[in-house]
């Protein structure tokens, strides 16, 4: 078995900072790409011509699906972040005397530094509205071709 020292410790804290950043950019990578094909999917029920209802239930279909996807998304996300803002906790920690990374909450002070996580949380309400905008344009512009 080796030794446990503080420089182990701080590498490996170091090693989990790094592979948590990569895991968070890539979720967030995959969540713009869902969105902005979703988003071309429904651009393109506004091509159709002479479809009406269907398009309209296409939309909505799409509609549903974003929203739900940008919720479970950004839940998603949320949590990589957490878990990336705990892990450079973590980092902080070694620079003490204890080489345990873990250590209960109650023994630390959580860092006082931007909420990432929170601007994801911030941003869902208007990605929702603009799905919600988007399929009431489609269903006019239906309505309207019909008409």
């Amino acid at each position: 078995m080796s030794e446990v020292n503080r420089d182990k410790v701080f590498d490996r804290a170091i090693d989990l900072v790094i592979n948590q950043d990569h895991v968070a950019q890539q979720w967030t990578g995959r969540y713009i790409a869902v969105e902005t094909s979703l988003a071309v999917a429904a651009a393109a029920l506004l091509s159709w011509k002479g479809v009406g209802l269907v398009a309209l239930v296409l939309a909505l279909l799409l509609g549903a699906m974003a929203i739900v996807l940008a919720l479970a998304l950004t839940d998603i996300i949320k949590r990589e972040y957490e878990w990336q803002k705990r892990y450079v906790e973590m980092v902080r920690r070694t620079e003490g005397d204890s080489p345990l990374l873990y250590q209960p909450p109650e023994q630390y002070e959580p860092l006082p530094d931007r909420d990432i996580p929170g601007a994801f949380v911030r941003i869902r309400p208007w990605i929702i509205a603009a799905w919600c905008v988007l399929v009431l344009i489609i269903g006019f512009a239906v309505f309207l071709g019909a008409a």
